[in-house]
């Protein structure tokens, strides 16, 4: 039986980078926000990346409608630990993007549904033969719980650049702060 030649990544005008990267990456850590729609990876070669939604504005937060990540029971058991993060030890056998559609719904005075297409990521790690998949929806709900809206949005893949470490040295030594210039040193600037 032949294999299937793998198609190209789906890259619908994303931003970020394509996930294909983390082809063979050994995964060693997953972080998820308490407060934000992202979930940190950590990888054994020292790498990070975050998984973010598209639009999403940490400043913004309280003024839009609330977004989440969501994904497949198996990936929820690993990208939303209790206590929020976990040591793993997977590799990532294959990662692309892919195109959902989903029914999004306003319902007010009227109800309103579409189809709703979005860019999700999928992962598939060594040792299992199925695709985990990871998604962005937005929703609100009125004061009983009920939700009113919903629709989803594109995520995409981010590296996360690691601040290099102070050296030894420079963290042992007491910040100085810098001494303000005398009125007389600024007068001669004045008078010339």
């Amino acid at each position: 039986m032949r294999s299937r030649v793998r198609p190209a990544a789906l890259r619908l005008n994303s931003i970020g980078v394509d996930p294909s990267l983390l082809i063979g990456k050994k995964l060693k850590h997953i972080r998820r926000s308490p407060t934000h729609p992202v979930i940190t990876l950590s990888f054994a070669d020292d790498t990070m990346y975050q998984i973010l939604v598209d639009g999403y504005a940490p400043r913004h937060k309280s003024e839009s409608v609330p977004r989440i990540l969501e994904m497949d029971d198996l990936l929820q058991q690993l990208f939303d630990p209790p206590g929020g993060h976990i040591d793993v030890d997977l590799v990532i056998k294959d990662c692309a993007f892919i195109q959902l559609s989903d029914k999004a719904y306003e319902r007010r005075e009227w109800e309103q549904r579409w189809d709703q297409k979005h860019n999700a990521i999928a992962f598939k790690f060594d040792d299992e033969k199925r695709w985990h998949c990871v998604w962005a929806m937005l929703a609100e709900h009125d004061k009983l719980g009920s939700c009113t809206f919903r629709t989803f949005d594109d995520i995409y893949l981010q590296p996360l650049v690691r601040q290099t470490p102070l050296s030894p040295k420079k963290a042992k030594m007491p910040h100085m702060p810098q001494k303000n210039k005398s009125r007389k040193q600024d007068s001669w600037r004045k008078e010339t």
